[in-house]
């Protein structure tokens, strides 16, 4: 399948604005943030490509930064930001990505070109809740991701948007062990299905038909991760499942699984970190 390749530069440009804005316009109020960066590699077992019924192992770089004071939280893939000290707010910018699939998977999309791996970024809105589970605090909030497809060429072009309202669970700055909970429906544009659930007539064999997917609900999605630090070391092991049932995709013959798993572990050297 051709990704469409017009406005892919501008796109992936404002959300990086939207990143430096956030950094760069956040007031310096009460004491100096500190800086935690370490670099490290993570390892995790995931679906060949969203829906798909066999696994990929997967091994990657792993930064792991984090940047606090009492207005700004950067963390690793995103950057939150409050009004004012006292407000429940947050506004932010996130980002993930997905890795390429090789071509000849062997499953449902053998023979099919590879699809390259994708970046998605974009705003996002939260507000936290007067109630702690377990001493989690809660917020519920709205997020939106606009997705590009990296080629073999540095080009960026445009896949589509994503997004929907979630409710995420996270530990409290001063705990040992920091946790992060999310859950959620998605939407998608066409564009964005189309990346990953079309099946192009060129492409079409018995038993997978031409498809064409439309935009849409895609589904659910519940997110975590537990961080553990040991001295200038930081183990964290993460997981995603994603449920498919009532997806306005679910016709597409490379939809091979109601539901996936994604999990997998990641270790970091801390080598910048507040002084005690």
């Amino acid at each position: 399948m051709r990704v469409p390749e017009e406005r892919g530069r501008p796109l992936s440009g404002r959300c990086t604005g939207w990143l430096l804005c956030l950094l760069l316009a956040a007031p310096a109020h009460g004491a100096r943030g500190a800086w935690q960066i370490g670099m490290g590699v993570a390892t995790f077992a995931a679906p060949a490509y969203p829906g798909s019924d066999s696994e990929s192992l997967f091994v990657y770089p792993y930064p792991d930064i984090s940047y606090r004071t009492r207005l700004v939280h950067l963390r690793r893939n995103r950057v939150r930001l409050k009004p004012t000290v006292r407000s429940r707010w947050r506004f932010g910018v996130a980002a993930n990505a997905s890795p390429p699939t090789p071509a000849g998977t062997p499953d449902a999309r053998r023979g099919m070109p590879q699809l390259p791996a994708t970046l998605a970024a974009g705003p996002e809105a939260l507000y936290h809740l007067r109630w702690h589970p377990f001493g989690l605090e809660t917020l519920i909030g709205v997020h939106s991701r606009f997705r590009v497809a990296m080629q073999s060429n540095f080009h960026m072009s445009t896949v589509g948007v994503g997004g929907g309202p979630f409710i995420e669970w996270e530990s409290r700055p001063a705990s040992r062990y920091q946790m992060t909970l999310g859950v959620g429906p998605v939407w998608r544009t066409q564009g964005e299905n189309a990346y990953f659930f079309d099946v192009p007539a060129a492409y079409a064999i018995p038993g997978r038909v031409q498809y064409h997917a439309p935009g849409g609900y895609a589904g659910a999605r519940a997110t975590g991760s537990l961080t553990r630090r040991f001295g200038r070391y930081a183990v964290t092991v993460f997981a995603r499942y994603r449920y498919y049932g009532g997806a306005v995709f679910r016709a597409s013959p490379l939809l091979k699984a109601s539901d996936t798993f994604l999990c997998g572990v990641a270790m970091a050297w801390v080598f910048v970190r507040p002084a005690t």
